[in-house]
């Protein structure tokens, strides 16, 4: 299909092999025909069509990943492929449309945020130097003050980290106690999705443990993982949306429908009893829980190293 405003090169030979037969997309090369000159509207209405397939396969894919949980995924390993859009590009969607709008309205709040104690207003920088914090770790030390002559010390037993990790917080005590958090805020949201995807292998293997008896290939577990994620993903978007209007009150409801569709999805792609599925939801959301949070302060530390 040509993209809107573009022309048919479908019968021209291919511009970048030469190959004469007929085809919107080169049968030697593969290369697609299309103008390369072209506006930049132009260009990202092919980005678009290229990277996230939005066209007719949209619709009959949102239904089914809303309104029939596991469907989607029994559906792509039954090899109904072309008529859905792709897992990938599903979750890869799904997943930017959510952490666009979670830096856009998520921040937000930490405006209206104040660190004083209740009934007690005190920002001045002397409060602000009093109120040091201590971390002691086995392998990570840092002691600081708040504010221009905070104490810093990190050991982490790596001077070059430590170096690197000294010049982030002295960076930080630099800003008043809440830019810093929105700071610190902000700098995950720019790692954040780059960590879920690195641990989506993780969690399909927790599935392919837990369904171990099944004898399924490791890619089965793996679509089912994004499909389910790029329900959440979905989900978070329009909770995001509804709180900037005013509407909190979906948030409990919400919740209690994604453990809901969680259950279904399990039930219908791996065919099990309600305890059984009951059971694995419930093993499988506390290693998911549990995968995340001793992967976020390795994020986290990351993060400051990569802040510039």
């Amino acid at each position: 299909m040509t993209p809107k405003g573009r022309t048919d090169l479908s019968l021209d030979p291919c511009l970048n092999c030469g190959d004469p037969r007929e085809g919107s997309f080169c049968p030697t090369c593969g290369q697609r025909k299309v103008e390369v000159r072209a506006s930049v509207r132009q260009l990202m209405q092919d980005v678009v069509s290229d990277q996230f397939s939005l066209d007719g396969r949209l619709p009959r894919t949102l239904i089914p990943l809303f309104f029939r949980p596991g469907r989607l995924t029994r559906e792509y390993l039954a090899g109904h492929v072309a008529p859905y859009v792709r897992p990938f590009r599903l979750y890869l969607f799904s997943s930017i449309l959510f952490f666009v709008l979670l830096g856009a309205l998520g921040l937000r709040g930490l405006d209206e945020l104040s660190l004083a104690p209740q009934g007690q207003v005190d920002q001045s920088p002397a409060a602000a130097v009093d109120a040091g914090a201590t971390v002691d770790a086995e392998t990570v030390e840092v002691q600081w003050g708040w504010g221009p002559d905070a104490d810093i010390r990190i050991n982490t037993g790596f001077p070059l980290v430590d170096a690197i990790l000294r010049d982030r917080m002295e960076r930080l005590v630099l800003l008043e106690p809440v830019e810093a958090i929105q700071e610190v805020v902000r700098i995950l949201l720019r790692y954040v999705p780059t960590l879920l995807f690195l641990l989506l292998p993780v969690f399909a293997a927790i599935l392919s443990v837990l369904y171990v008896r099944q004898r399924r290939y490791y890619l089965e577990h793996f679509i089912f993982v994004l499909h389910t994620h790029a329900f959440l993903f979905s989900v978070f978007s329009f909770l995001l949306i509804m709180s900037a209007l005013g509407q909190e009150w979906l948030a409990g409801p919400l919740q209690l429908a994604i453990w809901v569709y969680l259950f279904l999805a399990l039930r219908r792609v791996y065919g099990q009893g309600r305890r059984k599925t009951a059971l694995k939801l419930v093993v499988f959301s506390s290693a998911y829980f549990l995968v995340l949070a001793f992967s976020l302060p390795f994020l986290l530390a990351v993060s400051f190293i990569l802040w510039n």
